[in-house]
């Protein structure tokens, strides 16, 4: 049984069509797995690349998180302009039959294919049945009143709503990257701090925010800024800075994951060091009393 999109995030919307999919495929007489299908790179960077959304997560994290919402397998096609180029009877026939055997398709309400997006739920029902083929079509999903989608937290994300989104996506907005060397200044006012250069496209909006940071098998409470650092430069480079809280290891090229609890404020330029360190102190005060709470 085959669960179809790009599905960004995995988010809980994301997640009921997988759970869809699992239980048609219980439905469905014989022995069956669950298979999605989704597309790399997302389909607006080929018909509109500068208008393509910032994605929520790498291709990597994404199959990890499609893996745990009880996918069996996850097949990434390639978006490129032959397969943007097929009708929609071809990509049943082509993808879906030929390719993957299915016996069953869950799409989302709200789901288009083939040339054009010419294909609908309606049109996909009607070509799957002929050929003898199940199809599930889940409504969309509402989360405390908001309806979830990538759209939704991309939104929250960039505006620094962070709780926001991770009530959307059903687990904490991340960033990943290799922790690099910067300037130092962090470990001069007594808070060394790991220059995280994140591989993720999407980056919340600038400030300080309660986090965790995952190195290795270690869970570590962090305050985070991401910002251009007023206080100190004068260029406009954004840089994604960890206090790591009660923590002291060396971890330069090591990979951190950080995952994101809640803004606490905008990022602001300081007049000097002294009122800096003071307002660091106040935000690590504050991250220790949010995370404490978890």
């Amino acid at each position: 049984v085959v669960a179809i999109g790009n599905f960004d995030g995995v988010h809980l919307g994301h997640q009921q069509v997988i759970g869809h999919a699992r239980a048609l495929a219980q439905e469905i007489e014989g022995d069956h797995q669950v298979a999605v299908l989704t597309f790399d790179p997302h389909p607006a960077r080929l018909f509109a690349p500068d208008l393509a959304p910032p994605l929520i997560a790498t291709l990597e994290r994404r199959i990890d998180w499609l893996g745990e919402a009880g996918a069996d397998h996850v097949v990434v096609e390639t978006f490129d302009p032959a397969l943007a180029e097929l009708s929609p009877g071809d990509f049943i026939q082509q993808i879906l039959l030929q390719r993957l055997g299915a016996a069953g398709v869950v799409v989302g309400y709200d789901f288009t294919y083939g040339k054009g997006g010419l294909g609908n739920t309606e049109l996909l029902r009607e070509e799957c049945q002929r050929a003898g083929v199940r199809v599930g079509i889940t409504d969309a999903y509402y989360q405390d009143g908001i309806l979830v989608s990538s759209t939704k937290i991309r939104e929250f994300i960039l505006s620094g709503r962070v709780y926001g989104a991770s009530v959307l996506l059903g687990r904490p907005f991340e960033l990943s990257g290799e922790v690099v060397r910067g300037a130092g200044r962090g470990r001069t006012i007594g808070y060394p701090t790991a220059n995280v250069a994140a591989v993720q496209d999407l980056t919340p909006a600038f400030g300080v925010y309660a986090a965790r940071a995952r190195v290795g098998d270690d869970l570590v409470d962090a305050a985070v800024s991401i910002g251009i650092v007023p206080t100190f430069k004068q260029d406009q480079e954004v840089t994604i800075e960890a206090y790591l809280l009660d923590f002291d290891r060396d971890i330069y090229e090591t990979c951190v994951c950080l995952e994101f609890v809640k803004r606490l404020r905008p990022e602001r330029r300081f007049e000097g060091v002294d009122a800096l360190v003071k307002q660091i102190a106040l935000d690590v005060k504050q991250v220790r009393d949010i995370l404490l709470t978890l």
